[in-house]
């Protein structure tokens, strides 16, 4: 190299080589490889000395280099690269159990190192049998029979706290499972076991409450936010920055969630300064809670700057040298999905979803349905109904009922959103609703304001499907009610054209209690929306009428426009519904639409429309 230090051979030549080896000399090569990892151990590069180890099988010499490398596990300074972690934890999963369970220390790094690849009824093995090993190691400390001296005083200590730890780790598999009483329970013994200056795993204890609060049985994401926000402070003092950016991110998603939209903001903005180093340097931890500043440009409608500040943040992510790494990136590649769909861009949302994929591949299912619970699954079932995939929608709907696979209460009912979108596309809006009420209710008393919006929604239009327009409106007026303080936007305008019928029928409804400023922007975003899609299509070839309109062509039109049905129009003008139809079929015909939508659309692109209703 530049400094003549480091040599390699060609790729071919080495291959060639290593052929030859495992042809000449196959029993010396266990032996080369523990000489090249004392050899990385005696150069503190500790994760190729842990990789050449393992290889050679030394198992114990492996376990005593992974424990020395426990504490920048545990405060995700692992320090290795993408590469080097998927290697190591293709390696990992070949320790023999009884070397795990028989070593506290090592069984810890193990749980951290594979907890997103490595069954989950693994890793219960492992720390149940590290916590059983420990437990018996002090009762029999306690009950001996003789005066503890200061040495043995301070090995019980270091054992209750590792204890302590153990029993922390346990309580996010707890989490996963959906149990978050039994999860909380567990949090309480640790506490009470962990040293007062155990700074990082009273950070980690405190931010697994935070999770708990939020996606299990607790339902309180109240408490969610106000735990994650003490889980990153206890991570700032204790200087833990890259473990402080993980709870900052996900206390903005929690307040996302919650419906917090500025705050989350400002949340991401402080994380973004805590990472930021001399010189303007970026820890790639940064990337963390720059995608989650995405999902709030994205909502409120700033998508170009909502898919500069995403690739960013994923190609932060992508630079990680932690066991955060596979989380990053799947909750990044799901922002760039939502992104893309709000754009309309459906290949590159097809691309997007196939890196989730991809990166789901990598995990044990228990980690990987949590996270897409999360992340992914109402954007998945959007993606394939927009690509008119229903057939496919339907048989995930179908696996799910057959499998219920999944036991988080968070995950099921981000799932149940899902199913009720696809009854919505093969117009079941009855069973819609039945399905939609009781996650609507979980979600009201949990106070997730932001999927109560979603919702909400769902229920206008279920209830404008099954034509019961008074109570599609006060569905309406409730999404708007919790959406206009934090200024959501894109909620409204993804759901489409029949989303836009509804507020300009409420707007018409309520236009006698003042002026609707928060209404106005949601309709001019819906028009904006119109008119880029126009343009896209039409560039330099705006639509001309082949013949202009009638004067009662235009009333009926603006009508139209103001979310009247057929027969309020024909009660308006004292004309029979019969004869307002066949006013519309001609108004169509000259706007060269097919629906009252379109139609609408088309005559305001036109100008055709006076004052707009």
């Amino acid at each position: 190299d530049s400094k003549r230090q480091w040599y390699r051979y060609h790729a071919l030549f080495a291959e060639a080589l290593s052929s030859q080896l495992r042809q000449i000399h196959r029993d010396f090569i266990p032996l080369l490889h523990l000489r090249a990892s004392r050899w990385y151990a005696e150069h503190d590069q500790i994760t190729e000395a842990i990789l050449h180890a393992l290889r050679a099988q030394e198992w114990q010499w492996a376990a005593d280099l992974i424990e020395q490398k426990s504490l920048p596990v545990m405060s995700l300074a692992w320090g290795a690269s993408e590469y080097a972690l998927f290697r190591l934890q293709d390696w990992l999963q070949l320790l023999p159990v009884d070397i795990i369970s028989s070593r506290p220390h090592l069984c810890l790094a193990c749980a951290q190192l594979l907890w997103l690849v490595t069954p989950h009824p693994v890793l219960e093995i492992w720390l149940n049998a590290a916590e059983a090993r420990l437990a018996t190691l002090l009762n029999t400390q306690t009950h001996e029979d003789v005066s503890y001296s200061n040495l043995s005083s301070e090995t019980q200590q270091e054992q209750e706290n590792l204890l302590g730890e153990l029993i922390t780790w346990h309580a996010l598999l707890h989490c996963f499972q959906g149990d978050g009483q039994a999860a909380l329970l567990l949090c309480q013994r640790a506490s009470t076991l962990l040293s007062p200056q155990n700074a990082l795993m009273h950070a980690y204890l405190t931010g697994i409450q935070s999770e708990i609060s939020y996606v299990s049985d607790v339902n309180n994401a109240v408490a969610a936010v106000e735990l994650g926000f003490q889980a990153g402070s206890l991570a700032q003092e204790a200087h833990l920055d890259a473990l402080a950016l993980v709870y900052m991110g996900a206390t903005v998603r929690s307040m996302i969630g919650a419906g917090q939209l500025h705050e989350a903001q400002r949340l991401s903005h402080r994380a973004i300064l805590l990472g930021t180093k001399p010189k303007g340097l970026l820890l790639p931890d940064v990337g963390w809670p720059k995608l989650f500043e995405a999902e709030v440009l994205r909502e409120w409608n700033k998508l170009d700057a909502a898919l500069s500040l995403v690739k960013e943040g994923i190609s932060l992510c992508q630079q990680v040298e932690s066991i955060a790494l596979l989380m990053y990136l799947l909750g990044g590649y799901t922002m760039l999905l939502r992104i893309c769909l709000s754009y309309g861009d459906l290949d590159a949302a097809k691309a997007a979803f196939q890196q989730v994929e991809q990166i789901g591949s990598r995990m044990n299912q228990p980690s990987y349905l949590y996270l897409c619970s999360y992340f992914t699954i109402v954007d998945q079932i959007r993606l394939w109904l927009a690509c008119g995939e229903v057939d496919r929608a339907t048989c995930w709907v179908a696996e799910r009922e057959m499998s219920k696979q999944h036991g988080n209460p968070f995950a099921s009912e981000r799932e149940e959103v899902a199913c009720v979108r696809v009854l919505l596309a093969k117009n079941l809006p009855d069973l819609a609703l039945e399905r939609l009420e009781p996650v609507l209710q979980r979600a009201t008393r949990g106070q997730r304001w932001g999927y109560i919006i979603e919702m909400r929604l769902l229920q206008a239009l279920a209830y404008h499907i099954c034509r019961q327009e008074i109570q599609a409106l006060d569905a309406l007026s409730e999404a708007l009610r919790l959406g206009e303080p934090e200024g959501y936007i894109r909620s409204f305008v993804d759901e489409g054209a029949p989303m836009e019928s509804l507020l300009y029928q409420f707007r018409k409804r309520n236009r006698k209690y003042g002026p609707t400023p928060y209404l106005d922007t949601l309709l001019a975003a819906f028009h904006q929306e119109t008119k880029g899609h126009v343009q896209e299509e039409e560039p330099s070839k705006p639509y001309q009428l082949p013949e202009p309109l009638s004067e009662r062509e235009r009333e009926i039109l603006q009508l139209l426009a103001s979310g009247a049905s057929n027969q309020e129009i024909a009660q308006e003008l004292v004309i029979a519904v019969d004869t307002v139809k066949r006013h519309a079929s001609h108004i169509f015909s000259k706007l060269g639409v097919r629906n009252r939508m379109q139609a609408v659309l088309q005559a305001r692109e036109l100008g055709l429309l006076g004052e707009e209703v």
